[in-house]
């Protein structure tokens, strides 16, 4: 079984089609994301409706900043190693099992600092509040020589998310959009283009590179998501409200990173920091 993330199960994605009207079943075990775009993104939706075995949860802790920076600081959920079903066990590498022996952080690859960023944007001539976190898959070294991950938060008037992007090294634009964003492109624009899944979407032909992967909850209060991490290279499978039910079996353990202004940007974030106009890559509703 691949340590990196646990194989996709079809054969769950097909009773979902067939049970219509049962309760709902398991969603299907996270896979590795593909280099490769999927052309109708129909893998990447169903993938990010599945569940970690096990994994480990990130938590923001000491904090250097403070206001919507702070609020809207994720909760990552990093995968650890799978539960061998066929040897009744559970699986674990030696590094893993030697930290948790000695009752510290068990994965070497966790999170330890998450930076951040704020700023502004411009959408269909109106200026949102923009959030931006980024981490460094662990391996030592400064930040600035390491891979980086991260998200992106644009932000409403309420102080509540309107988009989230997801950026993890692939070359496609990949986004979760509020239900309350979806359900205005729904009332102002009708339904989803032909070979999109959501009214937010623009055209396959205008934007091929941009998809939206799923809505997430308004939540209660502005807060930051869930973001579920693959263990070997801290993919970004999915994110979701913190409303919403979580998307792991077993929390193995809990820890917390710390969260602090990005002050020197690496040098390569340039896919990072590129400003867009969300209004190119998105069917904006009027009034948001």
């Amino acid at each position: 079984m691949d340590a990196a993330c646990v194989t996709l199960r079809w054969t769950v994605l097909l009773a979902l089609t067939v049970l219509a009207g049962c309760a709902m079943p398991r969603g299907p075990r996270f896979a590795p994301p593909s280099s490769t775009p999927p052309p109708d993104y129909t893998v990447l939706r169903v993938r990010s409706l599945g569940t970690f075995d096990q994994a480990m949860l990130l938590k923001p802790g000491e904090s250097s900043v403070d206001g919507l920076a702070a609020s809207l600081a994720p909760l990552l959920v990093l995968e650890m190693l799978p539960i061998d079903r066929a040897a009744g066990g559970t699986i674990r590498d030696a590094a893993e099992e030697a930290h948790v022996e000695a009752g510290t952080r068990s994965a070497p690859n966790a999170v330890s600092m998450v930076y951040v960023a704020t700023g502004t944007t411009t959408v269909e001539g109106r200026a949102y509040d923009v959030v931006t976190y980024l981490w460094g898959i662990p391996g030592g070294g400064d930040v600035r020589d390491r891979t980086m991950r991260g998200i992106r938060a644009t932000v409403g008037a309420d102080g509540f998310p309107l988009v989230w992007e997801a950026f993890d090294g692939r070359s496609v634009r990949l986004l979760y959009v509020s239900e309350t964003l979806e359900r205005a492109a729904r009332e102002q624009f009708g339904a989803p283009f032909a070979g999109r899944a959501f009214s937010a979407e623009r055209s396959p032909a205008d934007t091929p590179l941009t998809a939206v992967v799923r809505t997430i909850e308004d939540g209660p209060i502005p807060l930051g998501p869930y973001v579920y991490l693959c263990r070997e290279n801290h993919a970004i499978v999915t994110l979701h409200c913190r409303c919403s039910a979580a998307q792991f079996d077993t929390v193995l353990e809990a820890d917390f990173y710390e969260l602090g202004p990005l002050e020197v940007p690496p040098p390569d974030l340039g896919w990072i920091g590129e400003a867009i106009d969300l209004g190119r890559h998105l069917r904006w509703p009027a009034g948001l």
